[in-house]
């Protein structure tokens, strides 16, 4: 048995801005996973509609191999709550529901082998943390085309346009059965992911990648439900967050109601 780690998302986090996230000094503070902007893409092509996120990946040279022993899924659904326009004060909730997507919008797994190719053009100045170009080495949402309205080193702020670098996916060779996922079936908090709940063998030269491309709900014009006076017994729990805070406001950016929030991935590794 060779080493065995993990490699899970951590990205910038504009819930933290004038704070820090460890003791090291990071320029940007950081937090589990990757935020998702509320800017809901209108694109002519359905497909470029929706958010590509690299969640967590790791390079396998030639002759050698690595095994996934566990992968974890984690999603949440929130809004900014702050009651003035200069604040960041977020409510969310992790999605616990495997099934749970909105009437708009869903979230698609993505567990891939990726052949050697070579890089791709060389990366514009829209690059901001956490916000790279077509490709990264870390995690990251990746897109073709972007624009916002005000400069600033969060990309969840500001942004008009988006759409994704979709001739990546050509180059997927899923793994294990996985390349497309439409449900939590691999819970950030199982006590499985250690324990050899996947055991797929790898080999390369490759990169092993997950991604999760995010289709994001638009709270202003999603069918509403037609709740009870208050949350019943045996509602998901999604639902009852979704009732108590969907008409909360005004606030600051982001509180336009709930939407998918964050996102994050991992993989636990064994190098064989």
């Amino acid at each position: 048995m060779g080493r065995t780690y993990e490699v899970a998302t951590v990205g910038i986090d504009d819930g933290l801005q004038g704070f820090t996230s460890d003791p090291f000094g990071s320029s940007f503070p950081s937090s589990i996973g990757l935020r998702i902007p509320s800017f809901v893409p209108n694109n002519a092509n359905p497909s470029n509609n929706r958010y590509l996120f690299l969640l967590a990946t790791v390079g396998v040279g030639a002759g050698q191999a690595k095994k996934i022993r566990g992968w974890r899924q984690y999603v949440t659904i929130g809004l900014n709550a702050a009651t003035t326009s200069t604040l960041v004060r977020p409510v969310e909730f992790e999605v616990v529901t495997p099934g749970f997507r909105f009437p708009d919008g869903n979230v698609s797994w993505h567990l891939v082998r990726e052949p050697p190719q070579l890089q791709g053009q060389k990366q514009p100045t829209t690059n901001l943390s956490n916000f790279i170009y077509q490709d990264a080495d870390q995690p990251a949402l990746l897109y073709q085309t972007a624009s916002f309205s005000v400069a600033s080193g969060y990309y969840t702020s500001s942004m008009t346009g988006y759409t994704p670098p979709l001739g990546r996916m050509g180059t997927w060779e899923p793994i294990a059965g996985l390349g497309n996922v439409h449900d939590l079936r691999a819970g950030w908090r199982s006590t499985e992911a250690w324990d050899t709940s996947l055991d797929a063998l790898v080999p390369g030269p490759c990169r092993i990648s997950l991604y999760a491309s995010v289709l994001q709900t638009n709270p202003s014009t999603r069918p509403a439900a037609n709740n009870p006076t208050s949350p019943s017994v045996g509602d998901p729990p999604e639902e009852t967050f979704i009732f108590k805070w969907n008409a909360q406001g005004p606030g600051g950016p982001e509180s336009v109601g709930v939407h998918y929030w964050r996102v994050a991935g991992a993989l636990i590794l064994e190098d064989c």
